[in-house]
């Protein structure tokens, strides 16, 4: 069980508070990452600011320091107040190697030089000392390229899916959803919407050897259909929910 944006349901979104709740349940979770105007990772799903912050306007026109003043949880009422919208850096402090955390890298506005994204990345990573427990996914296949060039050993995840409402061409939507550039980002996951995931074609991946994944599960008798079809993971809004109807705590408790 791998926690959606930390834990969605329950805390504001890719929040220092969320991240913290899953680690303290020992459950992975799942980030995202755009660059600040002074190159700096920060944690935030859109290209704008408005949805989940008190700033608006485009995440890439603030700096770092700009973008940390900004409350983070729009929303989410008084007991989230003090959260702020966090650095890559900041996360991984908090986390210290505990838990695994799925890096999502979101692709540069207007498809642009992908390069100081991965750079800042891995520079963050090394520096907080957590390479070794992150594993990164982008829906961009030339950024996991460039990830795969710089530092093949850190695992990548290529995210698919419908894209049924994300306004592109159908042909641009078919070959996403057919992973026509799938040799070059050279994944090690792949990293499903949910509705694409049926029995045969996750056996079809497994078989290719790729590690699966789907995202976003949060009835607990489709999750427990996939893992009966082989998948390694979910990606849920509300990962201790999920991994107590589904008995992992008490599996990883046993195994113990």
């Amino acid at each position: 069980m791998i926690g959606h944006r930390g834990m969605a349901a329950r805390a504001p979104e890719n929040s220092l508070g969320g991240f913290a709740a899953c680690a303290a349940l020992g459950l992975p979770f799942e980030l995202d990452v755009a660059l600040s105007a002074d190159g700096v990772p920060v944690v935030i799903h859109d290209d704008t600011l408005d949805r989940t912050t008190t700033g608006a306007g485009p995440v890439g026109q603030a700096t770092a320091a700009e973008l940390g003043l900004l409350g983070n949880a729009k929303g989410w009422g008084p007991r989230w107040e003090g959260e702020r919208l966090p650095t890559l850096r900041q996360v991984l402090d908090q986390t210290a190697g505990g838990v695994w955390i799925d890096v999502e890298l979101k692709s540069p506005p207007g498809r642009g030089d992908r390069a100081p994204l991965v750079e800042a990345v891995l520079a963050a990573l090394d520096a907080a000392g957590c390479a070794d427990h992150v594993f990164v996914s982008s829906f961009d296949p030339y950024v996991l390229g460039a990830l795969a060039a710089r530092r093949p050993q850190i695992p990548r995840g290529l995210l698919v899916g419908t894209f049924a409402g994300a306004g592109l061409p159908l042909h641009e939507r078919l070959a996403l959803r057919h992973l026509a550039l799938v040799g070059l980002a050279r994944p090690d996951l792949l990293i499903a919407e949910d509705a694409l995931l049926d029995a045969a074609l996750v056996r079809r991946w497994r078989r290719a050897g790729y590690g699966v994944l789907a995202w976003t599960v949060n009835a607990p008798a489709r999750a427990r259909a996939l893992c009966a079809w082989g998948v390694h993971g979910v990606i849920t809004d509300d990962p201790g929910l999920m991994a107590a109807a589904l008995g992992v705590a008490q599996a990883h408790e046993s195994a113990d």
